[in-house]
């Protein structure tokens, strides 16, 4: 990606009780770049958001809000279109995060418990954050970590037994990583790679095509190698988890505002 067609930003820090939703304990609620999505204990749609009926236009099918609407734009209207559908009053609003923008609550799959559940935002009324400046070049990359698994199997003949250590391959979880290199600027990244701090999220907008969010990372390696009377230039590596206690919650490290 060249870094002049996308904007790549971050939000440092968060509200951690910004949504905060009470629902029977079991049934869970997967956040991402664009949906909300709503589920029963056994996975099926939470019809209590009905899709075909008179609830609201940001509920786009049965279970699913579209954060991108134009009536869930801030968490006060996601309250209040969440309480409105439901048959009793799931939703509410920490203190001071009525007005944080929908698109910065962080991606991940949370689980009810029957008391309320809080779900992280970053402060920010709307979705641009803390934009990384000077960059020079940016690589999003998802690493799957197969892993082989040895077995014993019959050759082409049918008969003859053959022991092979990459019978079958199995999926492992995968690695996402933001590579960014950018003309050193002041210490605000290196102080959040020394101290180890998480960035809640990064987006990289790519404008009328979109945007891809990535939750909760961490930055595994930074350099800034010195050259006398050339450019002082960063590099660094951020490895992204997701959020969220339940199922393959980590999935949601990296999640876009399109489906295929």
């Amino acid at each position: 990606m060249i870094p002049t067609d996308l904007t790549v930003s971050y939000g440092a820090t968060t509200d951690d009780d910004a949504l905060q939703l009470t629902d029977t304990a079991g049934k869970y609620v997967e956040i991402g770049e664009r949906y909300m999505k709503f589920f029963l204990a056994n996975g099926n749609a939470e019809t209590e958001y009905d899709g075909d009926g008179p609830d609201n236009a940001a509920i786009v099918s049965d279970g699913v809000v579209d954060l991108d609407h134009a009536n869930v734009n801030t968490i006060a209207e996601l309250k209040g279109v969440l309480n409105g559908a439901h048959s009793g009053t799931p939703a509410d609003d920490g203190s001071g995060a009525d007005n944080f923008d929908t698109s910065n609550l962080l991606k991940g799959i949370y689980k009810m418990t029957g008391s309320a559940v809080n779900i992280p935002c970053v402060g920010d009324t709307d979705e641009t954050l803390t934009a990384f400046n000077n960059l020079k070049t940016v690589s999003l990359k998802i690493a799957n970590n197969n892993t082989p698994i040895p077995a014993r199997t019959l050759g082409q003949d049918g008969s003859t037994v053959k022991w092979l250590q990459h019978s079958k391959i199995r999926r492992g979880k995968a690695d996402v990583t933001l590579d960014l290199t950018m003309t050193s600027e002041d210490e605000t990244l290196y102080d959040m790679y020394k101290d180890k701090t998480t960035i809640p999220l990064v987006r990289l907008d790519l404008g009328t095509n979109g945007s891809i969010a990535l939750t909760n990372g961490t930055i595994t390696s930074f350099s800034r190698p010195l050259t006398p009377g050339g450019e002082i230039v960063d590099t660094m590596s951020i490895k992204f988890r997701g959020s969220g206690d339940y199922k393959d919650f980590s999935s949601y490290a990296i999640s876009a505002d399109w489906t295929l």
